[in-house]
């Protein structure tokens, strides 16, 4: 007999839990180090931040796992270069191949950040991003990713944005991207132990649900909802990293960890601004709305962590996406818009 989907997403927490418990050693030490990496690379962009600036067509992503002396840059969601420090120097490294094999033009390995060099590949792609067609996209679910990264950082600076959703980032410029350690994107079988080589999560926010009270948001995006990959299915690779960042705030370097997700300077105190001692993570699925089976709308304790994870959909209309710039329009079946900050 075939398990009910609320069993099957159970057993996936079940086993996250029982893997990060025997791996903890090699996976708490690393991250306690990652947490000391993106000190070093907040400085390092906010020592910068106005040499970097890009056009909107190009966002700046940054991974605790990456060299700190690097920025990655995307194009729709689509890595095409680095930005690199190098000593007092900044360069933009375009990935060569890669916009030749896709754009049909050629850059040189290494441009220098000025107007007349570096300014010559930020112009190319804000012309691509005024006139789209014809452009090249090997992952359609990155730039749904993209979309929704710059949708919720620009919104939620205004006052007027009812669902006060803020994308983790460093220093307000560089998308932030998470990793894991366990490889979860299978849904034919439980998640893995995959130590450095681990699935990221899409997207990683702090929601405000009252005034001066927020909580985290893991949010896994789908570029279709289809029953091979159906809204469930999606739902239980969510949970899996929900459960681990529940578990690494639990850590010894959690509380360094909740302060950096929450938008807070390093090395600054924060008088009752502790890890909670219960935790409440929502966790939600984004993706175009389909008829494939759901969980969604439930509550699902973790009691091991004295956590609880808030499961919801993000439904959004892919026909107004598909046309033009990819304009973002969350629909009614959406079970999360009842729930965030009115």
């Amino acid at each position: 007999m075939a398990k009910c989907k609320k069993e099957k997403i159970e057993e996936i927490r079940d086993e996250v839990l029982k893997l990060l418990e025997i791996f903890r050693e090699e996976w708490e030490g690393r991250y306690a180090g990652y947490i000391d990496r993106i000190q070093k690379i907040t400085n390092k962009v906010k020592k910068n931040r106005s040499n970097i600036r890009m056009p909107q067509a190009l966002s700046l992503y940054s991974s605790i796992s990456a060299n700190a002396n690097k920025i990655n840059l995307r194009f729709y969601g689509q890595r095409v270069g680095n930005i690199v420090f190098k000593n007092d120097s900044i360069f933009i490294e375009p990935y060569v191949n890669t916009i030749l094999r896709d754009f049909n033009v050629k850059f040189g390995k290494s441009l220098e950040c000025k107007e007349n060099v570096g300014g010559q590949f930020k112009s190319f792609f804000k012309r691509k991003d005024k006139n789209p067609n014809g452009i090249k996209l090997h992952s359609p679910e990155h730039r749904v990713e993209n979309r929704m990264l710059k949708y919720f950082k620009d919104k939620s600076k205004r006052r007027d944005f009812r669902y006060g959703i803020c994308p983790v980032v460093i220093h307000d410029c560089c998308f932030f991207q998470m990793p894991t350690p366990l490889k979860a994107s299978d849904h034919k079988q439980l998640p893995t132990y995959a130590k450095q080589y681990g699935g990221g999560i899409d997207i990683l926010a702090r929601v405000g649900i009252a005034v001066g009270v927020s909580r985290l948001c893991v949010m896994e995006v789908k570029d279709q909802n289809v029953n091979a990959e159906s809204q469930a299915d999606a739902m239980g690779q969510a949970v899996a990293y929900a459960v681990f960042i529940a578990k690494l705030l639990r850590s010894q370097s959690g509380q360094a960890w909740y302060n950096f997700f929450m938008g807070r300077d390093f090395g600054k105190v924060y008088p009752q601004g502790d890890v909670p001692e219960k935790l409440h993570i929502d966790v939600v699925t984004v993706m175009p709305k389909g008829n494939t089976d759901e969980f969604c709308n439930e509550d699902l304790d973790v009691s091991e962590l004295n956590t609880t994870l808030h499961c919801h959909t993000l439904y959004f209309d892919d026909v107004k996406f598909d046309k033009g710039k990819g304009e973002i329009v969350f629909t009614e079946e959406s079970t999360y818009l009842n729930k965030v900050k009115k």
